[in-house]
C-alpha cells in the first residue's frame, strides 16, 4: 500500500471553498501518492460544476444540491441582513456565504436586536430639553433617577473587601484610581462616594490589598432598567444570547463627573476630586467572559496610544488589556498608532509579557479609504478588515483629538454594510456638551449637540456595535 512509509509525517490542510490543498509527505512514494490525490481532487471538481449547472439548469438539484453541501461544510446562498458575513463568488458565478472553515458558514454572534433600558430611553426622551436648560445634574436627582443611579453604580462595584459594618461599601477600580461607594446610603439624595479609601474600614483578612474580586457582579434581568441590551444569535447552537451594556445617560461621561461633590471635601481635595471624576472609566460595561468559547481570536485597535502605561486617565492599551483580562477575555493581537512617539520609545513602555502580540505603528492615520497609502497612512477600518476575520472579536479604540478624521472613520463604520467591529470605543469632544466645556481645546471639538452626539452611539448599537464614549 502506498500509505506505508518509513516516516511518517503527513500534513493536509484544505481550503474547501476553493477546493485546494497542500501537501506535505516524506520519502520515496509520496509522488505517488500526489498524483492519485489530485486525480481525487479533479473529479470532485468535475462533480462540483455539474452540480453548479444543475442549479442554474433548473434539473432535479436535490441530491447533487445535498452533496455539494456536505463538501463545502453547508454553504449558503448570501444573506446581506448580516454584516458578519463574507459574500464570495465561485468561478459559475454562483453566490455563496461563508464563514471561516472552522464555522462552515456558521455566524456565532449574528446581530439581533438592540434595547434602550427605561433608564437610557428617558434620556434618549429628553436630553435636548434638559441640555439646553442646563439641567443635566438636577434631573440625576430626580427621586426615579437617584433610585436607577444607584443601582447602576452597584453594578459599578468591583469587591466588596471590608469587615461589618463597612460591608456595604465596594470598592470600584477602574485600573487608575479607585472610587469608594456606600452601596446603602441613599438618604437625602445623597452619594458617599469618595477617592480616599474610608480609613475607619477594616479590611477582611483574605483581602488585605484587593480592589477587584471576580464574580462581585453577575448581570442578569433584575438590571434591564438600568441597563441597555444585544440580542444574538448563535447559529451553530441555535441559541440567542444576550450581551448587557451601560445605558446613554447624563452627559456620556462618568455620569455624576461635575453634577455632586466627592468626598474627601476641602479646598485641597475640591480640584483634585474634579479632575478624578472626569477621569473615571468605571461606568464601561465590558463584554461577558469567554468570548473565545464562541470566537476564533481577540483583536484590538487603537489609533490615538501614545505608550503602555501613561495617558488622561491612566493608557487606554494597559486599561483595555486588563480590563478585559480580568474578565476572562485576553487579547491575542493589539495594533496600536500614534503620530508622536517613536517605535523605540513605545516599545520601551510595555511589559515583556504582552510585547509579542503588540505591533505599534508610528504615523498619521486618514479618515477615508482613498487617503490611504500604505504603510505610512492607513485608514484603520480598513486595516481591521485586512487582518481579522469575520469570526474574531474586534475591538476599535478611537481617541486622536481630530474631529475630521474621527467622524470619517465613524460615518464609514456607521455605513458599512460589511462591518465586522463588536465594539468601539470613542471620545466624541462637542462643542454642545457644557458640563464639559474645559475637556479639550475649542478646535478639537466638533460642532455637534449633545443629542447628535447620543444618537451616533445609539446607532452604533443599533447595528450590533458595542458603542462606548470614551474619555
Amino acid at each position: 500500500s502506498f500509505f506505508e512509509w518509513d516516516e511518517q509525517t503527513f500534513y493536509c490542510s484544505s481550503l474547501h471553498t476553493k477546493n485546494m490543498t497542500a501537501l506535505r509527505i516524506s520519502r520515496n512514494r509520496s509522488i505517488v501518492f500526489v498524483v492519485l490525490f489530485n486525480l481525487i481532487s479533479l473529479l470532485v471538481l468535475a462533480q462540483e460544476e455539474v452540480v453548479v449547472s444543475n442549479l442554474r439548469g433548473g434539473g432535479d438539484s436535490s441530491p447533487l444540491l445535498e452533496q455539494l453541501q456536505s463538501h463545502q461544510q453547508e454553504l449558503r446562498l448570501a444573506d446581506h441582513n448580516d454584516p458578519r458575513t463574507v459574500t464570495l463568488k465561485n468561478k459559475t458565478g454562483l453566490i455563496v456565504q461563508v464563514g471561516t472553515p472552522m464555522l462552515a458558514g456558521k455566524n456565532r454572534r449574528k446581530f439581533l436586536q438592540y434595547e434602550s433600558s427605561p433608564f437610557e430611553q428617558l434620556w434618549l426622551d429628553n436630553v435636548d430639553r434638559w441640555a439646553s436648560l442646563r439641567m443635566i445634574c438636577q434631573n440625576l436627582h430626580t427621586p426615579q433617577q437617584l433610585r436607577w443611579m444607584h443601582d447602576f453604580l452597584k453594578l459599578m462595584c468591583t469587591a466588596y473587601p471590608y469587615q461589618a459594618p463597612y460591608n456595604k461599601w465596594c470598592i470600584i477600580d477602574d485600573l487608575h484610581r479607585p472610587m469608594y461607594y456606600n452601596t446603602v446610603n441613599r438618604t437625602n439624595g445623597a452619594y458617599e462616594i469618595s477617592f480616599v479609601e474610608p480609613s475607619v474600614a477594616q479590611r477582611l483578612p483574605e483581602y488585605p490589598n484587593t480592589t477587584f474580586i471576580p464574580g462581585t457582579v453577575t448581570l442578569g434581568t433584575e438590571h434591564e432598567h438600568v441597563l441597555s441590551k444585544f440580542t444574538f444569535l448563535d447559529e451553530e447552537t441555535g441559541e440567542q444570547y444576550v450581551e448587557y451594556i451601560e445605558p446613554l445617560i447624563s452627559h456620556l461621561r462618568f455620569p455624576l463627573a461635575n453634577c455632586i461633590k466627592f468626598l474627601p471635601y476641602g479646598e485641597d481635595w475640591a480640584p483634585r476630586n474634579h479632575w478624578y471624576a472626569l477621569e473615571n472609566r468605571a461606568w464601561v460595561i465590558t463584554p461577558p467572559a469567554d468570548l473565545k468559547n464562541r470566537l476564533s481570536s481577540l483583536r484590538y485597535w487603537d489609533a490615538g496610544a501614545s505608550d503602555w502605561a501613561s495617558g488622561m486617565g491612566g493608557s487606554s492599551l494597559k486599561y483595555f488589556y486588563e480590563q478585559w483580562k480580568r474578565r476572562g477575555n485576553q487579547f491575542d493581537e493589539i495594533y496600536a498608532y500614534e503620530m508622536t512617539t517613536t517605535s523605540e520609545d513605545f516599545y520601551n513602555t510595555v511589559p515583556l509579557d504582552v510585547k509579542d502580540r503588540v505591533h505599534y505603528k508610528q504615523c498619521a492615520v486618514v479618515s477615508e479609504p482613498k487617503e490611504e497609502k500604505l504603510p505610512d497612512s492607513p485608514f484603520i477600518p480598513s486595516a481591521i478588515k485586512r487582518d481579522s476575520s469575520p469570526n474574531d472579536y474586534v475591538l476599535f479604540k478611537l481617541d486622536i483629538d481630530s474631529p475630521v478624521i474621527e467622524h470619517g472613520s465613524i460615518n464609514f463604520i456607521l455605513e458599512d454594510e460589511e462591518n465586522t467591529i463588536d465594539e468601539l470605543v470613542w471620545e466624541h469632544h462637542v462643542a454642545g456638551n457644557y458640563l464639559m466645556t474645559e475637556w479639550g481645546k475649542a478646535e478639537h471639538q466638533a460642532q455637534f449637540t449633545l443629542r447628535e452626539s447620543y444618537e451616533l452611539f445609539l446607532r452604533m448599537r443599533q447595528k450590533g456595535i458595542r458603542g462606548h464614549s470614551w474619555i
